[in-house]
């Protein structure tokens, strides 16, 4: 495998750079703006700064990056690892702001949520003693980029004898650099992740709670894809899933693949899938019975 990142011209074919940096295997990128963020088989996070030409290093993971996801506006990225977890890294410290542990399996996706996203008041406001049910505590994170341990605790805001507002609690959880900050943008507040766990999970990025689990599943999950309409994942089962996401409900299941599901992609109105066989399917969204049609397959 290889572990150079290569940037092509798409009308002409031709390769414009080749960036090198990392020790083995580059397994995914993410590019926004002037930023690129890549994870590989070496365990590490490298961002690519187009405009410095500065190559930054983010270490703490302890096995593969499958996934990598950048927010500008926050100066933010996403990584999710084989070694189960999932890490949100400040890019002007270059250190871990937090560590989201849940899934027992190795983590292949993650996927940031847009701004005007938010989940059901069930899952934000489960009931007394539900799984869900973790209200207690509001935990910060340190900025030590090798664990992101957990150091210290907010106690609910009724507590309080003077409780800060709801902008400065939120941004106390980010850590002190967003404090320092007021007009810093807030990191997206709700990501889904999935994993070879066969799950799918909702994270608030704030307070670190895994918020829902979603089962349906028979295998590891392998992508994800999705907005606030609908998400998508494509599984080791064979079998492409749709899912509402405020609420985290299976709304409809595709089979047809004969393999592993290894990618899927979404429009407004197309869901495209990658199967290990070789096949691409294509579901439109505007047919009445959702077909799936062969867009291609091996010869």
């Amino acid at each position: 495998m290889a572990d150079t990142i290569k940037i092509w011209n798409w009308h002409t074919g031709q390769c414009i750079s080749t960036l090198a940096g990392h020790a083995d295997g580059v397994i995914s990128v993410h590019f926004d703006s002037h930023l690129l963020a890549s994870g590989s088989i070496d365990k590490c996070v490298r961002i690519f700064n187009f405009d410095t030409k500065k190559v930054s290093y983010l270490k703490g993971h302890s096995d593969w990056v499958n996934c990598t996801r950048l927010d500008i506006n926050s100066r933010t990225v996403f990584s999710a690892s084989d070694d189960t977890t999932i890490k949100l890294w400040d890019l002007d410290t270059e250190k871990a702001i937090r560590t989201y542990e849940g899934h027992v399996g190795h983590v292949q996706q993650v996927l940031p949520m847009p701004l005007e996203y938010e989940p059901d008041d069930e899952i934000l406001n489960p009931p007394k003693g539900s799984a869900n049910d973790n209200a207690d505590t509001y935990s910060v994170t340190s900025s030590r980029e090798d664990t992101g341990t957990m150091v210290s605790f907010f106690p609910p805001p009724e507590r309080c004898s003077s409780p800060p507002s709801a902008d400065q609690e939120i941004r106390a959880m980010y850590g002190p650099a967003f404090v320092a900050d007021p007009s810093r943008p807030l990191p997206p507040r709700y990501f889904l992740t999935s994993g070879l766990d066969s799950t799918i999970r909702l994270w608030d990025s704030a307070t670190g709670k895994s918020l829902k689990t979603m089962f349906g599943h028979l295998e590891g999950v392998w992508s994800l894809a999705g907005d606030t309409i609908r998400l998508t994942s494509a599984g080791n089962d064979g079998m492409v899933k749709v899912w509402e996401p405020r609420s985290g409900k299976c709304e409809n299941t595709f089979t047809g693949h004969k393999k592993s599901v290894m990618c899927v992609g979404l429009s407004d109105s197309l869901l495209v899938s990658g199967g290990e066989e070789g096949e691409i399917r294509v579901c439109s969204f505007k047919d009445v019975d959702t077909r799936w049609s062969d867009a291609g397959s091996p010869k």
